[in-house]
């Protein structure tokens, strides 16, 4: 049985929109969107190499491409469905405060969304690489 919990996302990646195939969706850079739980998944955890390091998965693994959406939008059932997704700790929490603080600090060190202003997500450009071109893309400056 799938998690129904939705969980919003937002789109920060490199291109000027996407399909979320899992969803249906097609989300521009910069916009919120509402998945399941399942599908968003969960930010990597730990450092690349150690023993206890977590990948990840869902679309939050995508750390370049995703970050949690308005966590305070959502109410405190859905907060603490999603923090078990995420595997955050919140027995003893009642707070919705608390909940957000307790997710937004296992989210680390992915960025927080709202401290981002338009200007400095839509100054997100992709590194240059040159395998990333179109096919039959001319790459060389003249």
């Amino acid at each position: 049985m799938s998690d129904t919990t939705m969980v919003p996302v937002q789109y920060v990646g490199p291109f000027d929109s996407v399909e979320v195939a899992a969803t249906g969706h097609d989300v521009e850079r910069g916009h919120i969107i509402e998945v399941p739980a399942d599908v968003a998944g969960r930010p990597p955890a730990g450092e690349h190499g150690d023993e206890d390091y977590d990948p990840g998965e869902g679309l939050l693994a995508q750390v370049d491409n995703w970050v949690a959406g308005d966590l305070d939008a959502m109410n405190v059932d859905a907060l603490k469905s999603y923090a078990g997704v995420l595997g955050v700790d919140v027995s003893g929490l009642r707070k919705k405060d608390d909940l957000v603080a307790a997710i937004r600090s296992a989210a680390e060190p992915q960025e927080v969304l709202e401290d981002l202003t338009d200007a400095e997500l839509l100054d997100h450009d992709p590194p240059a690489n040159e395998d990333t071109a179109p096919h039959g893309a001319d790459t060389q400056e003249s």
